[in-house]
């Protein structure tokens, strides 16, 4: 898990990478041929030049250019030059989109499969800076990284090979040079990493906390907190501010001196080339030396320092897409590692059948955070069309239960069947068409009541009598509940707009309206009157689901003599699982 995203950056599409360090290697080859016609083209214009007589050394080839040959010759290995960089550079960018749009798949899955206890310690903020910073920034690796490494890499191997073999100058004197250049590039680029590390961590607090502004500033104004949160967004935006001075300040000292550099390098290249070389030089020789070590060196030092910069940019970021990963990996690790026989045990049900009529049959559940047993050694057939209430005191994990059932938890099992079907071997879908819960915080959407009702969109396809039956059973009823526009009145973000009873009484219909064959009650009648809390009982939860499978967690007690059996909790166990009138 720990090398996920820069296995994916790497490995995924080896060919298409390794294509772009060819194109590199050509443009570096063939801008290494240019200055070799060009001092033949010098030294065949001037006749007195030691080497006049052998220009550009072709003559030993059973080469003889004119001039022309020779300027056509530079031109066309220029001009091959700068296609193969830029298509080096835009294979770049195109591995870089591909790897984008399979990182945010993979992370778009991930958030899906997060279970319920994952959410507590991520906010709506920090998944959002993951796409848009996160994985952006880990595909720098290849949109500027691989090209512009390969850009870099080759013309400072290749340029001190060819400098020796057209001007007899030493490898090693070549290669000191620019090892020494390198090492100030590393360090300013390892330096301007760090603040582009910082601007990333501070930008994800910056959208995490003011995505939390937006989203209750409703009650932060009632609560008078609005002030204490725009303090804090101001405080994250200045430091994010200095650091971007630093970061500019380090990024033109980094510009100064790879612009400079290059004249340091080409005062050092002739010095070499007088004082170290023992080859008679001819005013060509000059030419393409300036050439090779003030032109053709120029980008690849330019480059060098931002190379290092956007490498350890982009290794920031899949560090952070890493984290991620372990930190859901580590919240969907709820078994006792110390047990070897745990973690296999889901896989036992799939061979062990159940009656016909057993709706959930459940054998030995456990479920722990960390080292704490929140449901023990939890057994229970349910059968078909009963209708369960889960009682207890607070804290004995009824809840637990429920998002245990619906795999929300990553329990642990030694079987568990749904409707006859092995709950391993069930897909995502086929889950949702089981199951459907009404949690005690009612979800409700940013759209219209229809589409609260449809959760869908084009709720258009969906007749009106449907949905309105729906909202009739679970006592919603337009004409009393001050909706305007009747199904098209649009409901405020998060249903700001209703009360505690209305947002569950929406659940409940859009329960309805789902047609799940178990339905999952959550204390979802905790916010009603009790004449409204009869009504839905007998009308939707004992009348219109009679068919259904129920099991309904309540505190209370007078719906008790309605339902088929009572499962009383305790501490996570279960201790008593029978009728109302044998308990």
């Amino acid at each position: 898990m720990k090398s996920k995203v820069l296995k994916e950056l790497i490995l995924n599409r080896p060919l298409h990478k390794f294509s772009v360090l060819l194109l590199s290697f050509f443009a570096t080859t063939f801008g290494l041929l240019a200055p070799f016609f060009q001092k033949g083209f010098i030294d065949v214009l001037s006749p007195a030049s030691p080497t006049a007589s052998n220009p550009a050394n072709l003559s030993s080839m059973g080469l003889e250019l004119n001039l022309f040959q020779y300027i056509l010759g530079a031109v066309f290995f220029l001009f091959l030059s700068q296609v193969f960089f830029q298509l080096a550079n835009l294979k770049g960018v195109h591995e870089a989109l591909v790897a984008q749009r399979k990182l945010a798949k993979d992370l778009y899955n991930q958030v899906l499969s997060l279970k319920k206890n994952s959410w507590k310690s991520l906010s709506v903020g920090e998944i959002i800076s993951f796409y848009t910073t996160d994985i952006p920034g880990s595909t720098l690796l290849l949109e500027q990284t691989l090209p512009q490494g390969a850009s870099v890499f080759f013309p400072l191997i290749l340029s001190p090979v060819a400098l020796s073999l057209f001007f007899d100058i030493p490898i090693w004197h070549t290669a000191l040079m620019i090892l020494f250049i390198s090492l100030i590039n590393i360090y300013l680029g390892l330096k301007q990493s760090r603040f582009f590390y910082l601007f990333k961590a501070l930008s994800s607090d910056r959208v995490a906390i003011v995505n939390e502004w937006i989203q209750n500033i409703y009650f932060l104004k009632v609560l008078n907190l609005i002030t204490l949160f725009e303090n804090k967004i101001f405080e994250i935006r200045e430091r994010e501010t200095l650091n971007r001075f630093n970061m500019t300040r380090n990024g033109q000292v980094m510009n100064s001196i790879s612009s400079s550099i290059t004249f340091l390098i080409n005062v050092i290249g002739l010095i070499a080339l007088i004082f170290i070389s023992n080859k008679e030089f001819s005013t060509g020789d000059l030419l393409a030396m300036t050439w090779i070590l003030g032109v053709f060196l120029v980008k690849p030092f330019r480059q060098l320092p931002w190379l290092f910069t956007f490498a350890f940019d982009a290794w920031s970021s899949i560090q952070r897409l890493n984290q991620f990963y372990e930190q859901t990996a580590d919240s969907h690790t709820t078994t006792d590692l110390n047990n070897s026989n745990t973690n296999n045990q889901n896989l036992n049900d799939k061979n062990i059948t159940v009656k016909n009529n057993i709706a959930l049959s459940l054998k030995n559940l456990n479920f722990k955070i960390s080292f704490l047993e929140i449901l023990k050694d939890l057994s229970f057939d349910i059968q078909e069309g009963e209708l369960i209430a889960i009682v207890g005191e607070v804290g004995s994990g009824k809840t637990s239960l429920l998002y245990s059932l619906i795999g929300e938890t990553n329990p642990q099992y030694e079987a568990y069947h749904i409707l006859n079907k092995s709950f391993t071997t069930l897909t995502p879908d086929e889950l949702s068409e089981s199951f459907t819960l009404v949690p005690q915080e009612g979800f409700i959407l940013s759209a219209t009541l229809k589409e609260n009702i449809t959760l869908d969109y084009n709720s258009d396809t969906y007749s009106d009598e449907e949905v309105l039956k729906s909202l009739s059973l679970a006592e919603f009823h337009l004409n009393s509940e001050r909706f305007p526009d009747g199904l098209q009145t649009r409901i405020g973000e998060r249903g700001i707009d209703l009360s505690g009873g209305q947002k569950q009484r929406l659940s409940l219909a859009r329960a309805h309206f789902l047609k799940a064959k178990i339905v999952l009650l959550d204390d979802c009648l905790s916010a009603l009157d009790s004449h409204t809390e009869r009504k839905i009982t007998q009308n939707l939860i004992c009348d219109a689901w009679k068919s259904k499978t129920r099991l309904l967690v309540t505190h209370r007690l007078d719906i008790l003599p309605l339902v088929d059996r009572v499962l009383f909790m305790h501490q996570g166990k279960i201790i008593d699982f029978d009728s109302y009138e044998q308990l």
